[in-house]
């Protein structure tokens, strides 16, 4: 409970405190409202005024004030108003809550992108993709509705303070009584409140554990499907639903059994007051109505109370887990220690750099030189580390020891993220978005005007398929570019990393995938564009060491010159 008071309070895109000051308004209203009551029911059983009691007394000062006279009409009146006026006051701060509840899901949804974004990138390859879309559409969903639980809570608290200064008002001893009945159903109920928020927790996790399994089997379906491999992966998600189904189980039964506990022991609770307030304390017949409707109110409060905050535990922990990813992420926020402007100048070059993989040395102390404008592929096998050399000079992963220069500059002296705005980048996964193909060689970036990704399209032979599709740039991809060849894929990627016109472009194992004459064709593209960037291409093919200006081999953490098939 107190964590999601912390939420509510510590909720930077709206102001809790006009909530609560609304909230106290109308427990004001309310209290005036069944206050009124008394004197009320006092003359409808004969009495000659309003005065007879304490609260009587009062209100018919307060209606002197004015120049009104405390008759039954006027007091029923009094009484609608205020209740009327209690009502606005509760659906103007609930209504805000809602509202700043959807700027606190938005707010860390943007929160955790950013956060996501800026870490470096041994955090983001540590997580599942799955288990990050779960973080942000079910989790930060749910801290929103944990605000508005909050809020409903705060509501409820300072009601329960109302009807317990009625009761002061009218009898001390009721007022004790209402709050040790109020007391009482608190803690007969905890144990469902604890219930609820392990199962919660329990649930959240395991939840976040299978949109990563589902997002992995749906990347890999075609291959699961192809060769009936997929029973593996049912007998292991059908685990995480076993697991998710007892949670859930825990949780409802949790909240129904403090539904029908708190109302039987509200039930009990409201007779023994009643029979006190009569047998014991004695009080007059309009106050005993009163107090009936006062005492049956803390009860009920107070059942609602605990019911709010099984809700708040219950929704506790989406806002827990999503903060502390967002922490995390944040405490492996990506350095930038350069200030300066990449100027690829003659080119890059490595010098004596050396990098491990923890325990597994990877490079071993490489040197050697990318001539700018140029054509350069490094070729080895599997796993020599030619991907290792490209993340290193993108900035992705830095060097343990050695220097990486860019231009005449080493790169740490480079603000990072306008080297990387200078590079387009063609991964080995093709990767579409599940969109048209205009915004997949934009990115969503919608400042770039078609004519740019038309001459993107030609520089990487891709315009004439593009042009025979139904709608063109407009033409949807499908699920991963599904409706699309190898080739064609390949060809967008290459066209989406050209469009924004960088100086360097990087090729990662692009056309390993592909059937010798549609990489003969890919090849032939990209030496077309000798001369226009500084290429840099990670292959084992052979086909690409015939267009190489510069051939290097990478092999048990090595870097060794060799001489181009075509030179």
């Amino acid at each position: 409970m107190l964590k999601s008071l912390k939420l509510f309070l510590g909720a930077r895109e709206a102001n809790p405190y006009l909530v609560v000051l609304c909230l106290l308004l109308a427990s004001v209203a309310e209290t005036i409202g069944l206050g009124t009551l008394l004197p009320v029911i006092a003359i409808a059983a004969g009495g000659q005024s309003a005065g007879g009691s304490k609260i009587g007394a009062y209100i018919e000062w307060f209606l002197s004030s004015l120049g009104l006279s405390a008759t039954l009409g006027t007091l029923v009146l009094m009484v609608a108003l205020f209740m009327l006026l209690k009502a606005v006051l509760t659906y103007v701060a609930i209504a805000y809550a809602t509202t700043a509840a959807a700027r606190v899901s938005t707010s860390l949804r943007q929160s955790l992108l950013a956060a996501v974004f800026n870490a470096r990138w041994g955090f983001f390859s540590g997580q599942k993709s799955g288990a990050l879309s779960n973080v942000m559409g079910v989790d930060a969903a749910n801290a929103g509705e944990s605000y508005v639980v909050s809020a409903n809570l705060i509501a409820a608290a300072i009601q329960a303070v109302a009807y317990l200064s009625i009761a002061l008002a009218i009898n001390w001893k009721l007022a004790l009584l209402g709050a040790g009945a109020g007391l009482v159903l608190n803690l007969a109920l905890q144990r469902y409140v604890k219930t609820a928020r392990k199962a919660a927790y329990k649930g959240i996790d395991k939840t976040s554990n299978l949109m990563g399994d589902m997002v992995d089997a749906m990347a890999n379906i075609k291959s699961l499907k192809s060769m009936h491999r997929y029973d593996p992966v049912l007998v292991s998600v059908g685990k995480i639903f076993v697991k998710l189904r007892r949670s859930f189980i825990t949780r409802e039964q949790s909240k129904v059994m403090l539904a029908q506990s708190g109302t039987a022991i509200a039930a009990v609770l409201a007779a023994v007051g009643i029979y006190v307030a009569n047998t014991v304390f004695r009080i007059s017949f309009a106050e005993l109505l009163v107090s009936v409707i006062i005492f049956n109110q803390i009860v009920s409060v107070a059942t609602r109370l605990q019911r709010l905050v099984q809700m708040a535990a219950i929704f506790e922990g989406s806002h827990v887990r999503i903060t502390e990813l967002i922490d995390r992420a944040q405490a492996e926020r990506e350095i930038n220690p350069g200030t300066a402007a990449p100027e690829i100048g003659e080119g890059c070059r490595f010098e004596n750099v050396a990098f491990a993989h923890g325990d597994k040395q990877v490079l071993t102390g490489v040197s050697f030189t990318i001539p700018a404008n140029a054509i350069t592929v490094l070729s080895g096998p599997s796993g020599a580390g030619k991907t290792t050399i490209i993340d290193l000079l993108i900035g992705l992963n830095w060097a343990d020891r050695g220097r990486i220069f860019i231009g005449s500059r080493s790169l740490d002296e480079i603000d990072i993220l306008q080297w990387r705005r200078a590079i387009g980048y063609v991964p080995q996964e093709l990767t579409l978005f599940h969109t048209d193909v205009r915004s997949n060689i934009s990115m969503g970036d919608v400042t770039i005007p078609d004519d740019r990704i038309e001459a993107a399209l030609r520089q990487a032979g891709a315009m004439d398929f593009v042009s025979e599709l139904s709608g063109g740039l407009s033409a949807s991809v499908g699920e991963m570019g599904g409706k699309l060849s190898g080739g064609q894929r390949q060809r967008l990627s290459l066209a989406r990393a050209l469009v924004h016109e960088p100086h360097m472009l990087i090729l990662d194992e692009v056309t390993s995938a592909l059937d010798p004459e549609t990489e003969a064709g890919i090849v032939e593209n990209i030496s077309r564009l000798r001369g226009r960037y500084t290429i840099v291409a990670i292959t084992h093919r052979p086909v690409w060491t015939a267009i190489a200006d510069q051939l290097y081999r990478v092999e048990n953490g090595e870097v060794t010159r060799e001489s181009p098939s075509g030179g």
